[in-house]
């Protein structure tokens, strides 16, 4: 049991640090010397979503990006949690907002250290963040809060749920880059290291249901 506990302790460090390491990765990548560059990858991808554009997807866009703020995030993990406790879950019920709030910390801290700026291509639809570009605070919410609801501890959800879950994550990040507020690689860093960091919290050996 003691070295079943250190082996998932030790694959949770290697995940949290993979996690760490992507940003990392990709701020050198993006900001190489603090002087931060526009990859082709990223112009075209804003090229491509601006030629796009109609007032129907506009309002579509602006509508879908909410799901990925903690305005909508926050109130649905304590949901969750006062379900899984009212279950009989109390040790578990914990798990998504706790993984909510670690994609909300990683990427406040990368926007911290990589003072990316937004891009400025082509107008946002909606006001610009006064925080930087690099992570995507939106898709590493949504894609902590996804990953979370699908992986908590002591509840099963149903097969059709995951693919729902991760059509959420895609439609939010696109968003996010069709309202030109991000680089796809902003999204793309957000959403992976958020999925390791849960992931790595899951695999940690302190939660009741196990799998």
């Amino acid at each position: 049991m003691t070295t079943s506990r250190g082996r998932r302790w030790r694959l949770a460090g290697l995940l949290a640090l993979g996690g760490a390491a992507l940003l990392r990765a990709g701020a050198d990548h993006l900001c190489p010397g603090a002087r931060c560059r526009v990859p082709d990858f990223d112009a075209a991808a804003l090229v491509a979503l601006h030629a796009m554009q109609t007032p129907t997807l506009d309002a579509l866009f602006r509508t879908v990006t909410h799901a990925g703020g903690l305005a909508v995030l926050a109130p649905l993990a304590a949901l969750v949690a006062f379900i899984d406790w009212r279950a009989g879950r109390g040790r578990d019920a914990g798990f998504v907002p706790l993984a909510l709030m670690l994609g909300w910390a990683l990427a406040r801290i990368g926007k911290e250290l990589v003072l990316r700026p937004r891009p400025e291509i082509f107008a946002a639809l909606v006001p610009l963040p006064a925080s930087s570009s690099f992570p995507s605070g939106h898709a590493a919410q949504v894609a902590a809060f996804a990953l979370a609801l699908a992986l908590r501890p002591g509840a099963r959800l149903p097969w059709p749920a995951w693919p729902a879950l991760a059509l959420l994550v895609v439609v939010v990040c696109v968003a996010r880059v069709y309202l030109q507020v991000h680089y796809p690689s902003d999204v793309l860093a957000g959403a992976l290291a958020a999925a390791l960091w849960v992931t790595a919290l899951r695999v940690a050996p302190v939660w009741g249901g196990q799998r």
